[in-house]
């Protein structure tokens, strides 16, 4: 499933640079400007759900590891508000204009959220906020299983987790 939402995801970028995403906007046309902003913003959703499965099936697998309480504390710890950020990101990319084409197309009627609502979503989609609670909870668990197979061994772990 996310090679087919990075195959889509790429798809959109391509278009976009087509329409000289990734020049300064003095060198484009209006309308080329547009229709480069537009697949840009079109590639943002199955970027964000291809990283939030990735991230949740990782999780998935790593509670099927039987580490005990504290090491599948850590891993829900870092799965549920993975699957919030990823939701909450996925509504505020389609909610934030009405008609969702007016995101790209300014001169459309509607209406888009304030600005200060689409740069805060957008450092959360960079990941700056939830990188560094995912980051310290990947180290934390990465000692917690660390400590634990050097105590039971990676065989007695893989046999019970596989029960």
């Amino acid at each position: 499933m996310t090679q087919i939402l990075g195959t889509v995801q790429i798809a959109f970028v391509i278009a976009s640079v087509h329409y000289g995403y990734g020049r300064h906007v003095s060198y484009l046309s209006p309308d080329n400007a547009m229709e480069a902003f537009k697949y840009s913003l079109l590639a943002e959703p199955s970027n964000v759900f291809a990283i939030g499965l990735v991230k949740i099936s990782i999780s998935i697998a790593l509670l099927r590891l039987d580490l005990g309480r504290i090491y599948k504390t850590v891993v829900w710890l870092a799965l549920v508000p993975n699957i919030g950020f990823t939701v909450v990101i996925l509504i505020t990319i389609f909610a934030r204009c009405r008609p969702f084409s007016k995101s790209w197309d300014f001169e459309a009627p509607g209406r888009c959220w304030p600005l200060q609502i689409n740069i805060t979503t957008g450092y959360i989609l960079a990941g700056r906020v939830f990188r560094l609670v995912h980051a310290v909870l990947q180290r934390l668990l990465n000692a917690y299983s660390f400590e634990h197979c050097i105590g039971h061994g990676i065989r007695d772990i893989t046999d019970r987790s596989s029960g």
